[in-house]
């Protein structure tokens, strides 16, 4: 008898692992029925999405990535260098190479989407918000991106971006640095920069002004590092006046010079030249002033007081003549800056 149980105690584990197998079988196949009946058919375009998803596409409409085909500046770049095909992987949907063959063009929802799902609804049209994803395309930015901060952390395209209207998240760009940067802000806020007008971007992002975007791989700003161009657009051959006057404040606390008069005379040749080359320019009158009421001190200090009053007349002479120039000199003028790229 107890074998008789044994036996039949097998017969039922091993039916039912056979059971197991083919409903696990039959599950996978299920599963692979369903991926291939949600193979992509066919691009359907933008016009087809358009009937649900009417918000979507009239902000996409006027935008950089429906007009990439159409636009004049890729039209005329691709026509310059005889419309290579490859060129038409990023400003076309569905380019085929074999064919050189396109859907639709420019940038469509599906291009960024997936191709139409024939089960959509409900089936999914994903997209992949991955800054890798947006960088097949924007190769540049992408790079630039990898090397900065955002790029060590992960701030994605989409995180400042908007898909559809591919504009910024918060329009104003102040508020949306200082969504994050909050302590930088802070300081940002009460100093000359702010006061100035300026805005994170014009720093941390500073592109040369007279340099097309369409005209060839140029820099987007998205390394988000502060160049000496960005400083210099503003602040001119001022940028090492301060190294300048650090040397100026060194002497004056020695207090050692070797040949006094032979320092004015050369403060009152530098003048003069100054005056010459000056040309409505701000920088040098500046410098002028600085050196002169520097070497002022240092007479006053060190010769007599009859020497000191006769160096320092003359001196202060120069500097007169100096502050002329200056007031009629011309403010120095700030540096286009461009918009990021879209």
């Amino acid at each position: 008898m107890e074998k008789i149980v044994t036996s039949t105690l097998y017969i039922i584990s091993f039916s039912l692992l056979i059971i197991l197998l083919f409903t696990q079988a039959v599950l996978s196949s299920d599963l692979l029925v369903t991926t291939t009946s949600e193979k992509y058919e066919e691009y359907k375009g933008s016009n087809y999405c358009a009937q649900c998803h009417k918000e979507q596409y009239e902000t996409w409409m006027d935008t950089n990535h429906a007009n990439a085909f159409n636009s004049s500046s890729f039209q005329d770049m691709w026509e310059e260098q005889w419309k290579p095909g490859y060129c038409l992987n990023c400003h076309t949907t569905g380019y085929e190479p074999s064919t050189g063959e396109y859907a639709f063009d420019g940038v469509t929802c599906e291009s960024c989407h997936v191709p139409y799902l024939g089960k959509h609804p409900p089936a999914e049209m994903i997209v992949n918000e991955t800054a890798a994803f947006c960088g097949t395309c924007h190769k540049v930015s992408y790079d630039e991106w990898m090397k900065s901060n955002h790029g060590e952390i992960d701030v994605k395209c989409v995180s400042c971006h908007e898909d559809h209207p591919m504009m910024l998240r918060i329009p104003n760009v102040i508020n949306l640095c200082s969504s994050c940067h909050g302590k930088e802000y802070r300081e940002f806020a009460i100093g000359t920069h702010a006061n100035e007008g300026l805005d994170c971007t014009d720093c941390h992002m500073y592109r040369l002004p007279d340099k097309p975007r369409h005209r060839g791989p140029t820099s987007t700003g998205h390394s988000f590092t502060i160049s000496s161009g960005a400083c210099s657009q503003c602040h001119g051959g001022n940028i090492h006046a301060r190294f300048d006057l650090m040397q100026l404040q060194e002497l004056l606390h020695t207090k050692t010079p070797t040949n006094l008069e032979t320092q004015v005379l050369d403060l009152e040749t530098k003048v003069s030249k100054i005056e010459k080359e000056a040309n409505n320019k701000y920088e040098e009158p500046m410098i002028g002033i600085l050196v002169g009421l520097i070497f002022g001190f240092i007479a006053f200090q060190v010769v007599t007081r009859s020497k000191a009053t006769e160096y320092y007349t003359r001196v202060r002479q120069a500097v007169m003549k100096t502050s002329l120039y200056l007031s009629n000199s011309r403010q120095p003028i700030r540096g286009n800056t461009q918009e990021e790229e879209t």
